[in-house]
């Protein structure tokens, strides 16, 4: 059972789900410090964020097990102050793993992309990874060209999650791997673009 209004304190440090004046947020982290220092509040690894360009910081009541996302505002931008559903979700292009190969032609299994700036020889890992998701109808895959050099998106449905995949521009330079905030559940994905169809079985 949910916390009511009058037990739950994460309400009680901030009431709203947003901020509105800098002395609201200056309050807030200053009483999340206190009650983190006091025991009452742990801070936590941030799993699925809600907004993918603004970074968030979770706490979790250990008693109760509520976890809370704290999104700092940039005015005019009122920021994030609200429980999360299911903490427990990961990213699932983050779990993913790839097949890559060690120095001495060894097969090894590690994450699809690590970082935001695959090399030449990530990306193409990357891709074929990604397009045999594709194949299997694990991702939805879609194709842009609105910025004058193709890029590829990928949309996860069940966790609601879209990465621009940015090859290399020339030889030797370094792609793009990025979360956007494109999402099947507020209609952005796909948006203007035209999904592509995978290979029948």
């Amino acid at each position: 059972m949910s916390p009511s209004r009058s037990d739950n304190i994460f309400e009680r440090l901030h009431p709203q789900r947003q901020f509105y004046t800098s002395g609201e947020v200056e309050r807030l982290e200053r009483q999340l410090k206190a009650e983190v220092e006091r025991g009452a509040l742990e801070r936590i690894q941030v799993g699925k964020r809600a907004l993918a360009t603004f970074p968030e910081e979770w706490y979790r009541e250990p008693t109760s097990g509520v976890v809370y996302r704290y999104v700092a505002p940039e005015f005019p931008a009122p920021g994030l102050w609200e429980p999360v559903d299911k903490p427990q979700d990961g990213y699932f292009f983050r779990q993913q793993r790839a097949m890559s190969r060690t120095r001495s032609n060894k097969p090894l299994l590690g994450p699809l992309c690590p970082h935001e700036s695959p090399s030449p020889e990530e990306y193409s890992r990357l891709l074929q990874a990604l397009d045999s998701r594709w194949a299997r109808g694990e991702v939805e895959r879609a194709m842009d060209w609105n910025e004058g050099h193709p890029v590829t998106l990928f949309h996860h449905r069940p966790t609601d999650e879209t990465y621009v995949l940015t090859p290399p521009r020339t030889y030797g330079e370094h792609g793009g791997w990025r979360k956007t905030d494109l999402s099947s559940r507020n209609g952005t994905w796909p948006g203007r673009l035209w999904l592509d169809c995978p290979p029948p079985p």
